[in-house]
Formats: C-alpha cells, structure tokens, sequence
C-alpha cells in the first residue's frame, strides 16, 4: 500500500515537474519573441523621428504579433508581474496611444487639409523632386495656409513627442525582458 502511494505521488510530482518545465520553455520562447518585436519597434520608430517634412508623413507601426501571440497562450504565462504589467502597459496603452493619435489627429489633417492644400499651392508634389509654388507672393499673404503649417508643425512636435516616449517605453521594457532572460 505505500508502495502505491509512493509511486502516484512520484508520478504526480513528476508529471507536475515536466509541466512546470514547459511553462518556463514557452515563457522563455515568448520573452525572446518579445525583445525581438520591440527592437522591430526601436528600429521604426528611429526612422519616424525627425520626420519635419510635412509631405512625407510616417506612421508607427508596432511588431504586435508576439503580444497577441502572448495573449493567445495566457497573459499570465508571464510570471513577473510587474514584467507582465509593464508588457500589458505598453501594446495597450503607449502604442494604442501612438496609434489612435496617428489615425485620428495625424493623418486625418494631412488628408483633409494639408494635402488639398499643396496640391492647390505647388505645381509638382513628389517626394523625390522639389514642390515649386504656383504663387509664391500669393502664399505669403495667405493666412489659411500660414495656419496649415503652423498646425502641421504642432502636429509633427506631438508626434515627436510621442515617439520619443514609446522609444524610451521599448527600450526600457526590452532592458527588462533581456535582464529576465539572462537570469535563467
């Protein structure tokens, strides 16, 4: 009888071990997935900072395959809370906010305003050659215009703004997600 009871304990212990062990392996797998979709994001976002042309206007766009992939296996696969919190934190929130101001804000105004605009004002618009003006003196003298540029260059300093923040977010996450891996 104890032989038994030996026996279905070790196994369980056992079975829960080996169970154990895969959770950390897909964790493992997970976290790695991650860094490397936040350096995708580290890589993005140095290529949109400084974009003062206001012809050429980029758009963030996250790695978030790893995250739902996350999602899919459980959130809580992730055993560090403040880790989880952090990863939660920053695809929900910093690049939903990115997104949603780049959507809304950002690219409506280029769309309904900015565009039509130089399109009525310069002669050629490309990104490879120079925009001549149709009349320059005509520009001058034209507040709609004036007020387009001043608000596309409010636009452009929030946009810098944000992306400086999700670039400092990835980098620290990805620091963090690294530290972890290297601790195993």
């Amino acid at each position: 009888m104890i032989l038994i009871f030996v026996g279905i304990t070790r196994a369980l212990w056992f079975d829960s071990a080996t169970e154990a062990r895969r959770e950390f392996v897909r964790e493992t797998s997970i976290l790695k997935e991650l860094s490397v979709g936040l350096e995708a994001d580290l890589t993005g976002v140095r290529g949109n900072l400084g974009a003062d042309s206001i012809t050429a206007l980029t758009v963030f766009l996250d790695n978030s395959a790893p995250y739902e992939h996350l999602k899919v296996q459980g959130i809580d696969l992730i055993k560090d809370a403040d880790l989880r919190q952090a990863i939660v934190t920053y695809h929900e929130h910093t690049v939903a906010m990115v997104a949603s101001f780049e959507s809304g804000v950002s690219l409506m105004h280029w769309q309904d305003q900015v565009h039509p605009r130089m399109l009525r004002s310069f002669r050629y618009l490309s990104p490879h050659q120079s925009a001549t003006p149709v009349d320059y003196n005509a520009l001058l003298e034209d507040v709609e215009y004036q007020n387009t540029l001043r608000y596309m260059g409010f636009v452009l300093a929030v946009k810098d703004i944000l992306y400086q923040q999700i670039s400092a977010s990835a980098r620290s996450l990805r620091e963090r997600i690294e530290a972890e891996l290297t601790g195993r």
